[in-house]
């Protein structure tokens, strides 16, 4: 009875850690104090949310406060209190296992006016102790690229083996990369280097390259580790995006002797993608005249 309770802990705590492991690294975070504009006093217990989302928090008694597991993205982040006036912070930079700090003072309620204030700060990076650069999705759009694998080209520590169509990351082999989507370990089936499945690039949010110091969160890596986060729909408004990508059209051909051209593979993709809130909930139930909390 003994040995199977003990076999059972051990399954328990494997199972947390590769949980835990599956969520690492896909996500930033925002921290900072809320005072009084007047005297400087730290406020305890006002509100901070991230708006247009459903995540927030409350500060502490030292008018601290933290908001965790944020996906990469720009946020408007607010604070309230009662007897104060509302104050937004726009235009907050989250990305990938980062603290972006917002501090806060509130004036007191005379008059009830909210004021906007324009977040400019350069993102505080104390926890960040290795080598890393970060692509948005915005940017791998304005490229001349097929997918973001060759955005990383543009990276001055990578080079490609045209052979294999492998990144190298330092010198290292096309193996020694570790490519992550979400949080996922990703690799190709049967050569084990590159990645293992085909991300196009109306699909990435924000794609992080570390070559170097790399916590002990990532393993299976000894060059370079490639973090793809994906995009997410909108929990407020649906949206719809159509892309059409080719090399031939209104391109000059040349062509070897046996008529195939050589600057081109004559590839032609469409790619089209839909998001937003799901319609159950938001539109059919409420037209029936059930109630959703």
């Amino acid at each position: 009875m003994k040995i199977q309770r003990n076999i059972l802990l051990v399954s328990l705590f494997v199972l947390l850690f590769s949980v835990s492991l599956l969520y690492s690294g896909i996500t930033g975070k925002i921290a900072g104090r809320v005072i009084d504009q007047s005297n400087g006093e730290p406020l305890p217990f006002a509100n901070i949310l991230i708006l247009e989302t459903t995540m927030g928090t409350v500060t502490d008694l030292h008018g601290d406060y933290f908001i965790i597991n944020i996906p990469p993205g720009v946020y408007n982040v607010q604070a309230r209190m009662m007897g104060y006036n509302n104050i937004t912070v726009t235009n907050v930079k989250v990305e990938i296992d980062q603290t972006s700090v917002v501090n806060f003072e509130l004036p007191m309620e005379v008059i009830k006016m909210p004021e906007t204030v324009v977040y400019g700060k350069k993102i505080i990076e104390p926890d960040v102790t290795y080598s890393k650069s970060e692509i948005t999705g915005q940017e791998i759009e304005r490229m001349a690229v097929s997918d973001p694998i060759e955005a990383l080209l543009t990276n001055t520590s990578m080079v490609v083996d045209p052979s294999r169509r492998e990144i190298h990351v330092r010198g290292g082999r096309g193996g020694e990369v570790l490519y992550l989507i979400d949080g996922m370990e990703v690799r190709d089936p049967l050569v084990g280097g590159g990645l293992g499945i085909r991300v196009d690039d109306t699909e990435v949010n924000q794609m992080e390259i570390i070559t170097g110091g790399f916590n002990a969160e990532y393993g299976n890596s000894q060059s370079g580790i490639v973090n793809i986060v994906t995009r997410e729909g909108s929990i407020h408004e649906h949206s719809a995006k159509l892309s059409y990508k080719n090399d031939h059209i209104l391109m000059e051909q040349d062509f070897d002797h046996y008529g195939r051209a050589k600057n081109s593979y004559n590839n032609d993709r469409t790619a089209f993608s839909v998001g937003g809130p799901e319609p159950i909930t938001k539109h059919i139930l409420p037209a029936m005249g059930v109630k959703v909390p």
